[in-house]
């Protein structure tokens, strides 16, 4: 693999320098502190021993992070962590990272970090995350239509069999609206 690829992929992305007040060299340690990592400025051009550090992998107690990215950086840590140059990155208030050295990006971590930034989803437009309130108002309406027509087709005696294929109704009907990309065709 070309470096050249490697700068093409970080071109726009948090890329740090590090630097320390004793100006130790990060090969000393297993893990970095966030502090000592400072993202380089527009005017600096990224040298092989800089660091990528992945939002995708990053966060932190307040917010920036959540479930994803903190099993994202457990399983890079997991697959990459014991190669040179991979460090576990913390810091105050929960701060986590993961830092690479730019040098020592294999392909296979480009095709990870590729891979992480790919929507789940095949199609934008057929994923609704949020609900306007005429949206909302329906999809309620309409919950409480199956519930109507299914109380009053058991004479308002519900089986756990009548409970159950009423949760798959409205699940099916959820489904057709926000992720029609998981109904089976």
């Amino acid at each position: 693999m070309e470096y050249t690829e490697v700068l093409d992929y970080v071109k726009g992305k948090r890329v740090c320098r590090y630097s320390t007040y004793k100006g130790e060299e990060p090969t000393e340690w297993a893990r970095l502190s966030y502090g000592d990592l400072k993202p380089l400025e527009s005017y600096q051009p990224e040298e092989p021993t800089d660091f990528f550090t992945p939002d995708i992998l990053s966060g932190s107690d307040y917010c920036s992070s959540g479930s994803v990215e903190v099993s994202n950086h457990r399983v890079f840590l997991e697959r990459y962590g014991k190669l040179l140059n991979v460090y576990d990155v913390c810091g105050g208030y929960g701060t986590f990272a993961v830092a690479i050295r730019l040098d020592s990006i294999t392909e296979e971590m480009l095709e990870d970090f590729r891979a992480l930034e790919r929507p789940k989803i095949m199609e934008d437009t057929m994923y609704t995350d949020k609900l306007d309130a005429d949206e909302q108002i329906t999809v309620e309406e309409s919950i409480a239509s199956l519930i109507k027509e299914a109380v009053e087709a058991t004479e308002n005696s519900l089986t756990d069999e009548d409970c159950g294929d009423l949760g798959r109704l409205i699940l099916k009907q959820m489904l057709e609206k926000f992720r029609p990309d998981l109904i089976e065709q």
